[in-house]
């Protein structure tokens, strides 16, 4: 059964160049908010809630643990948004990748895992999109790259609105035996 399609995209950070906003580095604090943005934030389409090995429950699940661990120190960094009136219900996870910049030749890091509130963070997507792009130019990184699930049509508008090019496409597969 198809479970996902993925596209990776690419953004070339030295041609980024969009307005700035506020965030900051999530913190301990932050971790039981932030898992319940990832549990309530469901993609059913994501490779976690499509799988039918997984319950919805599970996939939530997963999910929050992720953030969590991400905040401890499984990402690099985590972002919320910040500034006055702002709710820190939205995140995005990234790794630097720095260890591996020479093997592969390119500085190049990676957003991995984002959610954000639709009630009280609506636009933050892009916002924590572009402000980690400058963080991992600050970083010394000359790429970044992200993999959306093909259905998640808003995500990809946002990608290609920052200036983002596909680049490749993946399926994943899951078989019950």
């Amino acid at each position: 059964k198809l479970i996902e399609t993925r596209m990776i995209y690419s953004l070339d950070l030295q041609k980024h160049d969009y307005p700035r906003f506020s965030v900051r580095k999530a913190e301990l604090s932050d971790t039981s908010n932030l898992k319940r943005v990832a549990r309530e934030m469901r993609n059913p389409y994501d490779r976690f809630h499509a799988d039918p090995i997984f319950s919805e429950k599970q996939g939530d699940e997963f999910l929050a643990t992720y953030v969590e661990e991400s905040i401890k120190g499984l990402a690099d960094i985590v972002i919320v948004p910040s500034g006055e009136g702002v709710k820190p219900d939205a995140f995005l996870t990234g790794k630097y990748l720095k260890q591996d910049w020479s093997e592969i030749g390119v500085n190049a890091s990676k957003m991995i895992l984002s959610a954000v509130s639709g009630d009280t963070c609506r636009g933050w997507y892009i916002k924590l999109i572009s402000e980690l792009a400058y963080h991992f130019r600050n970083e010394g990184a000359d790429y970044t790259f992200l993999h959306p699930a093909s259905t998640n049509r808003a995500v990809i508008y946002s990608y290609e609105k920052l200036g983002c090019k596909l680049g490749q496409t993946s399926h994943v597969f899951s078989i019950t035996l």
